[in-house]
């Protein structure tokens, strides 16, 4: 029987951190693309990945191209080609998420060719990993042009929603669907909302995906009804696709924290400004909106991210036409941080936005470079800490030992999220504290297998760490 010795030590969130800013932008290796679309990120383990469209010279040749970022050598790899190449294909929507099980990654992109009856149009999904990148495979079939996003969990059930496309010129709409991957199968298609045509034009696009703690998903969308010129952004739960949510405004990007918060955020069109409204959700009710950002740029975009301290991270463009400026805050204390500079005097379009588990912060984004549009990316050197940011709330965390030795006893603020890492940084078991703040990891992961020995981290929802070693 393993013995468990215990060490303690506080990690650097209670360490003095390095001066925050953003390095200068830096473009992603590209192989002589004309054009690149925005990327989008996902983290497994200690790597970070992205994925964008390419357009390359000659019959419209357009590209999945898929990059890796090294943590060892601390350089992006040369992009690796997702999707077979042709001259009519037409691929939009890339998307990906790690899958937290079995330490893939899986994208997601719409893919047809003209005419329409020559191939199948839809949305293909394809899984990679260290052994190489799978073959795509059609997951939902006769879809027509639109969006499509993943996002997986802790419990490791991924989910996908996306836009598409109906109706016959000069009435098209869209309609914005659901599906969850059960064993390497994706369930039937459900739909979240409904487009409709003639006599009223409703479009229901730009779909949000985001999970909790358990097996929920969150999705939102824009519900725009072209004969009033009213736009809504609609919010529900799944599976039992219940409303939680209903505002004026467009383009919505939503996240989930370790503590139960649900954090929305979208746009708000008032005459030729736009303004970026934030709202949280928390135990059935929605706090008062604030604007964080108002100019004349139309439909602004914004992404959000959760870091391994708990916090809430946006970025968000802002300017009407060249040059665009990209801008990153953080929520920690019950306050948004100032704005910090990402990309200034760079054009800036669908910015994304993803942290490590080492506490490393990324932003991506499509801009000009030699030929056409290329993708770039910054990163944040330092991250916010008690020095950076002095009202961020601390806690209380114990981790001791069980009388049995077959684990450990923890003890934190009431419901709070607690995450055991490894020594390589990656997320092994995810645990809820009951209400009196206890809780006990009995050293396995996700999976219920035993973890093997070796370092481990736990921390708690506001960043607080005890390391432990298990021999």
């Amino acid at each position: 029987m393993s013995r468990i010795v215990l060490a303690v030590a506080v990690f650097v969130l209670f360490a003095a951190p390095a001066a925050a800013q953003w390095s200068t932008p830096v473009e992603l290796p590209s192989d002589s693309a004309d054009e690149s679309s925005p990327a989008a990120l996902a983290v497994r383990d200690s790597n970070l990945y992205a994925v964008w469209v390419s357009t390359f010279a000659g019959a419209n040749e357009r590209q999945i191209r898929g990059s890796m970022y090294e943590a060892d050598s601390g350089r992006w790899n040369r992009p690796a080609e997702f999707a077979g190449r042709s001259s009519e294909i037409a691929s939009t929507g890339p998307t990906l998420t790690a899958d937290p099980i079995s330490h893939g990654i899986w994208v997601a992109f719409y893919q047809g060719s003209f005419p329409v009856d020559d191939d199948a149009w839809g949305i293909y999904t394809v899984r990679a990993d260290s052994t190489g990148i799978d073959t795509p495979k059609l997951a939902m079939p006769d879809t027509g042009v639109g969006s499509v996003l993943l996002r997986s969990g802790d419990s490791g059930r991924i989910g996908m929603a996306w836009t598409d496309v109906s109706g016959v010129a000069p009435d098209f709409y869209s309609s914005v669907w659901f599906s969850m991957l059960e064993a390497d199968t994706w369930t039937a298609r459900l739909p979240l909302a409904r487009g409709m045509g003639t006599p009223i034009l409703i479009d229901c696009t730009e779909p949000a995906l985001c999970r909790d703690s358990g097996d929920r998903f969150f999705a939102a969308w824009s519900r725009i009804a072209y004969s009033q010129q009213s736009f809504e952004t609609h919010i529900i739960r799944l599976p039992d696709t219940a409303t939680i949510g209903v505002f004026p405004g467009s383009a919505p990007a939503i996240g989930y924290d370790m503590n139960g918060s649900l954090l929305a955020a979208n746009t708000i069109l008032d005459g030729s400004n736009h303004f970026l409204i934030t709202r949280f959700y928390r135990d059935g009710l929605w706090t008062d909106p604030e604007t964080l950002s108002s100019d004349e740029t139309p439909n602004a975009r914004h992404r959000l991210c959760i870091d391994p301290e708990g916090l809430f991270w946006i970025v968000y463009s802002e300017g009407y036409s060249p040059p665009m400026r990209l801008f990153a805050r953080y929520y920690a204390g019950g306050v948004w941080s100032s704005p910090e500079s990402v990309g200034l005097g760079t054009y800036t379009s669908d910015p994304g936005i993803i942290s490590t588990y080492s506490g490393g912060l990324w932003a991506v984004w499509s801009g000009p470079g030699a030929g056409g549009d290329r993708v770039f990316f910054s990163r944040r050197n330092g991250h916010p800490g008690i020095a950076e940011h002095a009202h961020i709330p601390a806690q209380s965390l114990r981790v001791l030992p069980t009388i049995s030795g077959s684990g450990f006893a923890i003890a934190a603020r009431s419901r709070a999220m607690v995450t055991i890492y490894s020594a390589d940084g990656r997320a092994v078991a995810a645990l809820r504290a009951a209400d009196d703040g206890r809780l006990q990891w009995n050293c396995t992961n996700r999976t219920g297998s035993r973890v093997p020995p070796g370092v481990y981290a736990i921390r708690a929802g506001t960043g607080q760490t005890e390391k432990v070693v298990l021999r």
